[in-house]
């Protein structure tokens, strides 16, 4: 679900508000970071707070 989700937004990114969608890309070059996910488990939710603190 969530990959659909995602490609779905990713597609109104780029033809709404023109971005280039990179899906696996150096971070620190993204002029948007985008993250779809859920917190159904409490080891996925600590997961994504970790990623996101990388960046």
């Amino acid at each position: 679900m969530n990959k659909n989700d995602s490609e779905y937004i990713a597609g109104l990114l780029n033809r709404e508000l023109g971005y280039e969608i990179l899906w696996d890309g150096d971070l620190k070059d993204a002029d948007l970071i985008f993250v779809n996910t859920c917190f159904v488990r409490e080891k996925v939710k600590n997961k994504i707070y970790s990623i996101i603190g990388k960046i």
